[in-house]
Protein backbone atom coordinates (compact mmCIF):
# COMPACT_ATOMS: atom_id res chain seq x y z
CA UNK A 1 0.00 0.00 0.00
CA UNK A 2 1.25 3.46 -0.87
CA UNK A 3 2.18 5.68 2.04
CA UNK A 4 2.04 9.43 1.68
CA UNK A 5 4.53 11.62 3.50
CA UNK A 6 2.60 14.40 5.24
CA UNK A 7 5.63 16.66 4.99
CA UNK A 8 5.64 16.67 1.18
CA UNK A 9 3.74 19.51 -0.55
CA UNK A 10 0.49 18.59 -2.24
CA UNK A 11 -0.74 20.36 -5.38
CA UNK A 12 -4.57 20.70 -5.42
CA UNK A 13 -6.52 19.40 -8.37
CA UNK A 14 -7.77 22.04 -10.76
CA UNK A 15 -11.56 21.76 -10.15
CA UNK A 16 -14.24 23.58 -8.09
CA UNK A 17 -14.11 21.03 -5.26
CA UNK A 18 -10.46 21.58 -4.32
CA UNK A 19 -11.44 22.65 -0.83
CA UNK A 20 -13.09 19.26 -0.20
CA UNK A 21 -9.98 17.20 -1.02
CA UNK A 22 -7.77 16.28 1.97
CA UNK A 23 -4.20 17.60 1.94
CA UNK A 24 -2.81 14.14 2.63
CA UNK A 25 -3.74 10.62 3.64
CA UNK A 26 -1.62 8.66 6.12
CA UNK A 27 -1.75 5.05 7.28
CA UNK A 28 -0.51 5.46 10.83
CA UNK A 29 -0.30 3.30 13.91
CA UNK A 30 -3.36 4.83 15.63
CA UNK A 31 -5.58 5.90 12.70
CA UNK A 32 -6.61 3.91 9.63
CA UNK A 33 -7.34 7.13 7.74
CA UNK A 34 -6.13 10.58 8.75
CA UNK A 35 -6.97 13.85 7.05
CA UNK A 36 -5.76 17.37 7.49
CA UNK A 37 -6.84 20.72 6.08
CA UNK A 38 -5.95 24.28 7.06
CA UNK A 39 -8.40 26.31 4.98
CA UNK A 40 -11.58 27.82 6.38
CA UNK A 41 -13.82 25.93 3.96
CA UNK A 42 -11.72 22.80 3.71
CA UNK A 43 -12.46 19.36 5.16
CA UNK A 44 -9.97 17.16 6.93
CA UNK A 45 -11.88 14.09 5.78
CA UNK A 46 -14.60 14.16 3.12
CA UNK A 47 -16.90 11.36 2.04
CA UNK A 48 -19.51 11.43 -0.71
CA UNK A 49 -21.99 8.79 -1.91
CA UNK A 50 -25.11 9.59 -3.95
CA UNK A 51 -26.78 6.28 -3.03
CA UNK A 52 -25.47 5.38 0.42
CA UNK A 53 -23.59 6.69 3.43
CA UNK A 54 -21.08 9.45 2.82
CA UNK A 55 -19.08 8.64 5.94
CA UNK A 56 -19.55 5.51 8.05
CA UNK A 57 -17.82 4.80 11.31
CA UNK A 58 -18.00 1.53 13.27
CA UNK A 59 -16.71 0.73 16.75
CA UNK A 60 -17.23 -2.30 18.99
CA UNK A 61 -15.81 -0.58 22.06
CA UNK A 62 -18.20 0.31 24.88
CA UNK A 63 -15.96 3.25 25.78
CA UNK A 64 -15.68 4.82 22.34
CA UNK A 65 -17.81 6.08 19.46
CA UNK A 66 -18.44 4.95 15.92
CA UNK A 67 -18.03 8.57 14.84
CA UNK A 68 -16.39 11.20 17.03
CA UNK A 69 -16.38 14.91 16.40
CA UNK A 70 -14.28 17.25 18.50
CA UNK A 71 -13.83 21.01 18.44
CA UNK A 72 -11.53 22.73 20.91
CA UNK A 73 -12.35 26.25 19.70
CA UNK A 74 -14.62 28.37 21.87
CA UNK A 75 -18.06 28.53 20.27
CA UNK A 76 -17.25 25.72 17.84
CA UNK A 77 -19.40 22.67 17.16
CA UNK A 78 -18.14 19.13 17.71
CA UNK A 79 -20.61 17.41 15.36
CA UNK A 80 -22.95 19.22 12.99
CA UNK A 81 -25.69 17.75 10.83
CA UNK A 82 -27.56 19.56 8.05
CA UNK A 83 -30.51 18.53 5.90
CA UNK A 84 -32.62 20.53 3.48
CA UNK A 85 -36.02 19.10 4.45
CA UNK A 86 -35.46 16.23 6.91
CA UNK A 87 -33.56 15.47 10.11
CA UNK A 88 -30.31 17.35 10.59
CA UNK A 89 -29.20 14.79 13.18
CA UNK A 90 -30.95 11.42 13.54
CA UNK A 91 -30.19 8.78 16.14
CA UNK A 92 -31.59 5.31 16.84
CA UNK A 93 -30.75 3.07 19.77
CA UNK A 94 -31.68 2.36 23.37
CA UNK A 95 -31.37 6.13 23.76
CA UNK A 96 -32.09 7.67 20.36
CA UNK A 97 -30.19 10.88 21.08
CA UNK A 98 -28.49 11.68 24.39
CA UNK A 99 -27.09 15.04 25.40
CA UNK A 100 -24.86 15.68 28.41
CA UNK A 101 -23.56 19.18 28.95
CA UNK A 102 -21.63 21.16 31.51
CA UNK A 103 -24.42 23.73 31.38
CA UNK A 104 -27.34 22.63 29.15
CA UNK A 105 -27.73 18.99 28.16
CA UNK A 106 -29.98 19.54 25.14
CA UNK A 107 -30.67 22.89 23.50
CA UNK A 108 -33.46 23.23 20.94
CA UNK A 109 -34.71 26.17 18.90
CA UNK A 110 -37.30 25.99 16.15
CA UNK A 111 -39.24 28.34 13.92
CA UNK A 112 -42.50 26.67 15.03
CA UNK A 113 -41.77 24.33 17.96
CA UNK A 114 -38.55 23.95 19.91
CA UNK A 115 -39.55 20.40 20.84
CA UNK A 116 -42.14 17.82 19.80
CA UNK A 117 -42.61 14.61 21.80
CA UNK A 118 -44.79 11.71 20.60
CA UNK A 119 -45.24 9.72 23.81
CA UNK A 120 -44.91 10.18 27.55
CA UNK A 121 -42.47 12.70 28.99
CA UNK A 122 -40.88 12.13 32.40
CA UNK A 123 -39.08 14.89 34.28
CA UNK A 124 -37.29 13.74 37.43
CA UNK A 125 -36.30 17.21 38.62
CA UNK A 126 -37.80 20.67 38.06
CA UNK A 127 -39.88 21.96 35.14
CA UNK A 128 -39.47 25.72 34.64
CA UNK A 129 -41.83 27.51 32.25
CA UNK A 130 -41.22 31.22 31.65
CA UNK A 131 -39.47 31.49 34.99
CA UNK A 132 -42.13 29.56 36.95
CA UNK A 133 -40.84 26.51 38.81
CA UNK A 134 -43.64 23.93 38.57
CA UNK A 135 -42.41 21.85 41.52
CA UNK A 136 -42.66 24.90 43.79
CA UNK A 137 -46.01 25.83 42.20
CA UNK A 138 -47.49 22.37 42.89
CA UNK A 139 -46.25 22.51 46.48
CA UNK A 140 -47.84 25.94 46.89
CA UNK A 141 -51.15 24.67 45.47
CA UNK A 142 -51.05 21.70 47.85
CA UNK A 143 -50.57 24.03 50.82
CA UNK A 144 -53.47 26.20 49.66
CA UNK A 145 -55.72 23.14 49.37
CA UNK A 146 -54.83 22.18 52.95
CA UNK A 147 -55.66 25.70 54.18
CA UNK A 148 -59.01 25.71 52.34
CA UNK A 149 -59.85 22.30 53.82
CA UNK A 150 -59.11 23.62 57.33
CA UNK A 151 -61.33 26.67 56.72
CA UNK A 152 -64.21 24.46 55.56
CA UNK A 153 -63.92 22.28 58.65
CA UNK A 154 -63.72 25.21 61.05
CA UNK A 155 -66.62 26.98 59.34
CA UNK A 156 -69.01 24.02 59.50
CA UNK A 157 -67.79 22.55 62.77
CA UNK A 158 -67.29 19.16 61.15
CA UNK A 159 -65.71 17.67 58.07
CA UNK A 160 -67.88 16.48 55.19
CA UNK A 161 -67.05 14.65 51.99
CA UNK A 162 -69.78 16.33 49.93
CA UNK A 163 -71.35 19.80 49.88
CA UNK A 164 -74.81 20.38 51.30
CA UNK A 165 -77.40 19.80 48.54
CA UNK A 166 -79.22 22.81 47.16
CA UNK A 167 -83.06 22.74 47.30
CA UNK A 168 -84.46 21.64 43.96
CA UNK A 169 -88.08 21.18 42.83
CA UNK A 170 -89.99 19.95 39.80
CA UNK A 171 -93.57 20.06 38.53
CA UNK A 172 -95.79 17.96 36.28
CA UNK A 173 -99.44 18.04 35.22
CA UNK A 174 -101.22 14.75 35.97
CA UNK A 175 -104.45 13.10 34.92
CA UNK A 176 -105.57 14.56 31.56
CA UNK A 177 -109.05 15.85 32.28
CA UNK A 178 -112.42 14.59 31.22
CA UNK A 179 -113.37 18.11 32.18
CA UNK A 180 -110.98 20.98 32.73
CA UNK A 181 -109.64 20.12 36.22
CA UNK A 182 -106.10 18.69 36.50
CA UNK A 183 -103.64 17.84 39.25
CA UNK A 184 -100.42 19.81 39.49
CA UNK A 185 -97.74 17.55 40.98
CA UNK A 186 -95.07 19.46 42.93
CA UNK A 187 -92.05 17.53 44.22
CA UNK A 188 -88.67 18.52 45.63
CA UNK A 189 -85.53 17.48 47.47
CA UNK A 190 -82.33 18.87 48.97
CA UNK A 191 -84.07 20.45 51.95
CA UNK A 192 -83.20 19.93 55.61
CA UNK A 193 -84.87 16.93 57.24
CA UNK A 194 -88.32 17.74 58.66
CA UNK A 195 -88.03 21.46 57.94
CA UNK A 196 -91.03 23.56 56.93
CA UNK A 197 -91.21 24.31 53.21
CA UNK A 198 -93.32 27.08 51.67
CA UNK A 199 -94.55 26.46 48.11
CA UNK A 200 -95.42 29.48 45.94
CA UNK A 201 -97.56 29.09 42.79
CA UNK A 202 -98.23 31.95 40.37
CA UNK A 203 -100.89 31.45 37.68
CA UNK A 204 -100.79 33.22 34.30
CA UNK A 205 -103.40 33.03 31.54
CA UNK A 206 -102.08 34.01 28.12
CA UNK A 207 -99.05 35.51 29.92
CA UNK A 208 -101.24 37.70 32.13
CA UNK A 209 -101.06 37.27 35.92
CA UNK A 210 -104.44 36.11 37.19
CA UNK A 211 -103.86 34.47 40.57
CA UNK A 212 -101.30 33.24 43.08
CA UNK A 213 -101.37 30.90 46.03
CA UNK A 214 -99.10 29.72 48.83
CA UNK A 215 -99.14 26.68 51.09
CA UNK A 216 -96.87 24.95 53.61
CA UNK A 217 -95.56 21.41 53.66
CA UNK A 218 -93.02 19.57 55.80
CA UNK A 219 -90.01 17.81 54.30
CA UNK A 220 -89.51 14.17 55.28
CA UNK A 221 -86.43 12.66 56.94
CA UNK A 222 -84.62 12.64 53.57
CA UNK A 223 -85.26 16.34 53.02
CA UNK A 224 -87.76 15.75 50.20
CA UNK A 225 -91.49 16.19 49.65
CA UNK A 226 -94.21 15.75 47.04
CA UNK A 227 -97.80 16.90 46.87
CA UNK A 228 -100.58 17.57 44.35
CA UNK A 229 -102.75 20.63 43.88
CA UNK A 230 -106.00 20.77 41.88
CA UNK A 231 -105.77 23.38 39.12
CA UNK A 232 -108.09 24.60 36.40
CA UNK A 233 -107.18 24.75 32.70
CA UNK A 234 -109.46 26.86 30.49
CA UNK A 235 -109.96 25.44 26.98
CA UNK A 236 -108.67 27.70 24.22
CA UNK A 237 -106.19 29.63 26.37
CA UNK A 238 -102.67 28.95 27.67
CA UNK A 239 -102.48 28.63 31.44
CA UNK A 240 -98.99 28.65 32.97
CA UNK A 241 -98.10 27.68 36.54
CA UNK A 242 -94.85 29.17 37.90
CA UNK A 243 -93.66 27.33 41.01
CA UNK A 244 -90.84 27.72 43.51
CA UNK A 245 -90.28 26.64 47.12
CA UNK A 246 -88.43 28.00 50.13
CA UNK A 247 -87.16 25.98 53.08
CA UNK A 248 -87.16 27.59 56.50
CA UNK A 249 -83.46 26.68 56.85
CA UNK A 250 -82.36 25.71 53.34
CA UNK A 251 -83.60 28.83 51.59
CA UNK A 252 -84.92 29.25 48.05
CA UNK A 253 -85.18 26.46 45.51
CA UNK A 254 -85.00 26.73 41.75
CA UNK A 255 -87.88 28.15 39.67
CA UNK A 256 -89.97 25.87 37.43
CA UNK A 257 -93.06 26.20 35.24
CA UNK A 258 -95.57 24.02 33.40
CA UNK A 259 -98.41 24.95 31.04
CA UNK A 260 -101.71 23.51 29.86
Amino acid sequence: MTHFDPNLPVTPFDNPTNHLIPDYVSIATNSAVAGKADTEIGAGVYGSNPKGNGVWGVSVSSKHSGVLGENSAKGGVGVKGESEDWYGVYGTGFYGVAGVGKNIGVYAHGAELAGLFKGNVEITENLIVQGVNFRNLLQHISRLEEEVSKLLVSGSGSSTNSPRPHPNIGTKLLCPPFGSTMNLWVFGGGFQAFESVTVFITILVNNQLTNSLRFFIQANNNGSFDTTVSVFCTPGVITTFNVKAKGSSSGDSNFTEVSC
